[in-house]
């Protein structure tokens, strides 16, 4: 092996470490390091985890609680801090998973292929931390399960990649996803078995899918949660959905694709096993670009747009992957390498790399102060503000929100929380409450995102709470007071 081969061996190896500590650092500080992992949703996966059990699971005609909540349930005896750290490890190792295994098909393909892809995860994987940094861990989850399956397949372990596939469904958009991999499982004459897998990796969300048929033919529209998409839908998704066609950055990313592309036809020999496998990614692009032309009718159907989108740069490095599991290749092009240089230059200089800042409610001084007071406040009845003050709900899982109007009136009119949210801002508004011993008021945390209708409703709490009750304890949240007040 000549002295040349060696180096660029050792620079395609550097460059793979490089990218694995950049996400391990990135993962680590939105999961391992707060002390609830970063986005709204993480609270409902632990108060899921502490509070509802096996039966709820069976009958809850709901994609959750899941069996990885049950699993959670079962393994941390119901202690809060046990559940968090559970989901701080299951975030962790789900996040990282797909994208060590695109590394890991990357060991030994040639380095002037290897190293623009490996860079190209980092610099256009950006959306997929995002998407961490949400809390949306389970889409995560099935989006890893995706992945995995193209893997296994290209491997010949076809059980198993119709075993993930099956576990994939345990999130509703993971159907979007594994209805690609049908026809590539028939081309390469895996049926039987992925057929098996599947069928074993559905059984623990079977259930789940049937509620939702019934659903579906029972509510129509109204399952979505609106019949009709309210402005700051359209606001809050839309201007950042598809940002793959407005940003230089990312519009630099399929100039960057593209050149590789241009690569292997010029410089391998494709075989028909490489396109079977390639097509389901393939796929799954078309796919994407077929659901941002459905005319917006729910919001189901933006959000299922907005979270494909966001891990489209890693489906397309994926395809590019399986194409280049072919074993011949035939000269070397100065030029399109010069460019592939020139789009991550780009791809740099226009912010592309600023990763999540991250989604963070309460601090580890305040949730340990809470929890001092859990065995107080609990019993009595709590309300809190939604929005500010969402740990509330695994302090005291009977938190009963106070939301603005505004928020209320895009939630489903079947959901029985926003039924009882409903009637107690009614009586809030009237001065007086009935059946609550504790009010928890907070204000917004400074850098963090909330809903524009949120700040001046705290506002306007802070003047009324001071009829409703005395303050008995004020916490401070990253600098920020909790009102704990005690209803008259």
């Amino acid at each position: 092996m000549s002295t040349k081969i060696k180096i660029w061996g050792y620079l395609r190896l550097i460059t793979i470490i490089v990218v694995v500590a950049l996400y391990v650092y990135h993962t680590s500080r939105l999961t391992l390091f707060p002390v609830i992992p970063s986005g709204d949703d993480m609270i409902f996966h632990i108060y899921a985890c502490i509070y509802q059990n096996f039966t709820t699971y069976l009958f809850l005609d709901s994609q959750y609680p899941n069996f990885i909540h049950v699993i959670c349930h079962i393994t941390t005896g119901q202690n809060i801090l046990h559940a968090i750290l559970f989901f701080k490890l299951f975030n962790f190792t789900v996040t990282l998973l797909p994208i060590l295994l695109l590394l890991y098909e990357l060991r030994s393909t040639e380095p002037r292929y290897a190293i623009p892809l490996t860079l190209a995860i980092w610099l256009y994987g950006v959306r997929y931390l995002q998407t961490l940094s949400d809390g949306t861990i389970f889409n995560i989850f099935a989006f890893a399960m995706y992945i995995s399956a193209n893997i296994l397949l290209l491997h010949r372990r076809y059980f198993y990649a119709g075993l993930v596939s099956g576990l994939a469904l345990i999130h509703y958009y993971g159907i979007v996803y594994i209805i690609t991999l049908i026809p590539a499982v028939f081309l390469i004459r895996a049926t039987r078995r992925f057929i098996l897998g599947l069928l074993v990796g559905l059984m623990p969300s079977f259930h789940k899918w049937v509620y939702l048929v019934f659903a579906v033919l029972h509510y129509g529209e109204a399952v979505s949660g609106v019949e009709k998409l309210p402005e700051w839908t359209l606001q809050n998704y839309l201007s950042y959905a598809f940002t793959p066609f407005t940003y230089w950055g990312e519009g630099a990313f399929y100039i960057y694709i593209a050149i590789i592309v241009i690569l292997i036809i010029r410089n391998r020999e494709i075989t028909s096993n490489n396109i079977f496998l390639s097509l389901s990614p393939a796929l799954s692009i078309i796919t994407a670009l077929i659901l941002s032309t459905i005319p917006l009718q729910s919001v189901a159907v933006v959000t299922l747009i907005f979270r494909v989108f966001r891990f489209l740069p890693l489906v397309i490095i994926l395809m590019i992957i399986l194409l280049l599991q072919a074993n011949t290749y035939r000269r070397y092009d100065k030029i399109i390498v010069l460019l592939l240089v020139a789009t991550l230059i780009v791809g740099i200089t226009t912010n592309l790399t600023a990763t999540p800042q991250g989604l963070y409610q309460i601090d580890y001084n305040a949730f340990y102060a809470l929890l001092s007071l859990k065995q107080e406040i609990c019993d009595g009845g709590v309300l809190a503000v939604g929005g500010t003050t969402n740990y509330m709900q695994i302090i005291c899982p009977d938190t009963v929100f106070l939301y603005p109007p505004e928020i209320l009136t895009r939630m489903s009119p079947y959901d029985p929380q926003a039924i009882l949210m409903r009637q107690v801002l009614a009586q809030f508004e009237n001065g007086s409450i009935h059946g609550y011993r504790w009010l928890v008021v907070q204000e917004p945390i400074p850098g963090q995102w909330y809903d524009p209708a949120i700040i001046p409703f705290v506002e306007s709490l802070e003047k009324k709470m001071y009829r409703l009750g005395n303050i008995t304890y004020i916490i401070y949240n990253s600098g920020v007071p909790i009102y704990i007040v005690r209803i008259r």
